[in-house]
C-alpha cells in the first residue's frame, strides 16, 4: 500500500518534521527529499526515488527544458536518516523553495509524501 492520507505537523526550531507513524515503516534506509512539481518537499523511499528519478530521465531529452527538470529533481534531492522519533531533518534550501512555515501539512501521494506549508497548500488546492 501506499502513502496515503494527510497530518498536520509542526516544523520545529531545528527544522525537523514528523512523519506520520504509519510511514514510518517504510523508512528503514534514508529517505530521499527532494523539490516537488508544485512548491513543496517530495519525500521518497529509495526505490521510490529511483522510480521516479528513471521517468524524470525518461521524459526529458537532453535539450535546455530536460537539463532543467532534470537539475531540479537530482541536484536538490538530499538523502535524509529518520531520527528515533520518526522526524526528518528538512535542508534549508527545501524549506526556501517550498516556503515552509512552521505550520505544515504532509500529504500521502501514493508512491512518495509530500511536505507543504499549511497555508500554501490551502491556497493551491482553493
Amino acid at each position: 500500500m501506499g502513502f496515503l492520507g494527510r497530518a498536520d505537523y509542526l516544523l520545529d526550531d531545528k527544522k525537523r518534521v514528523p512523519m506520520p507513524p504509519k510511514y514510518r515503516v517504510s523508512f528503514d534506509a534514508p529517505a530521499i527529499l527532494t523539490t516537488g512539481e508544485d512548491p513543496c518537499v517530495s519525500v521518497y523511499t529509495q526505490d521510490g526515488f529511483d522510480a521516479a528519478g528513471a521517468e524524470v530521465t525518461a521524459r526529458t531529452n537532453n535539450d535546455e527544458d530536460g537539463r532543467r527538470i532534470r537539475r531540479k529533481f537530482f541536484g536538490n534531492a538530499e538523502p535524509v536518516a529518520k531520527d528515533a522519533q520518526g522526524r526528518l531533518l528538512v535542508p534549508q534550501r527545501l524549506i526556501d523553495y517550498a516556503g515552509l512555515g512552521r505550520d505544515v501539512v504532509v500529504v500521502g501521494m501514493d508512491d512518495h509524501f509530500e511536505i507543504w506549508d499549511r497555508d500554501k497548500l490551502a491556497a493551491f488546492e482553493g
